[in-house]
């Protein structure tokens, strides 16, 4: 699954929400990076998936296809350096009461993975306040790292 998911990522379209001189919202599309398997040091673990968009947010997406009590345990720890943290799951995975709360109280994003119509985001996630700003400047730099790497990798194909 998360090859799919990473598929789908890479090529999808992101937008964000601007208001016009008469308040009116209207869509912008924003750039991103997606990287896989990417480690995260501070925390000890290692993201399934990053997010790094062009206005410098940054979502971990942990992929699991049935143990959510794992997928808890790894999106809570990425929310020290994150400013985001998501799990995603088959859409038909059974997730239990009590785990649904946590997700809520810990301020996780659900996603849904429907392997004919792609990801749904069942929970959204909200901006996590446990981040440790020197932890996140540490992987904005190898992010930023990251890109550039990539960015020269294309200019000599």
């Amino acid at each position: 699954m998360q090859e799919q998911v990473l598929k789908y990522l890479r090529q999808e379209h992101f937008f964000v929400s601007r208001l016009d001189n008469d308040g009116y919202n209207y869509p912008v599309e924003t750039k991103h990076h997606v990287f896989e398997e990417f480690p995260v040091s501070e925390v000890h673990r290692r993201s399934d998936i990053v997010l790094w968009s062009s206005n410098r947010k940054i979502i971990n997406i942990e992929c699991k296809l049935k143990n959510i009590h794992q997928a808890l345990d790894q999106a809570k720890d990425h929310l020290w350096c994150a400013d985001y943290s998501m799990i995603c799951m088959p859409h038909d995975a059974f997730i239990p009461h009590n785990q649904r709360r946590i997700i809520f109280e810990e301020g996780l994003g659900l996603m849904l993975w429907m392997k004919d119509k792609g990801l749904c985001e069942a929970i959204a996630p909200i901006k996590s306040k446990k981040k440790n700003p020197r932890h996140r400047k540490q992987i904005v730099g190898r992010l930023k790292a990251m890109v550039h790497e990539q960015s020269h990798v294309q200019l000599e194909l």
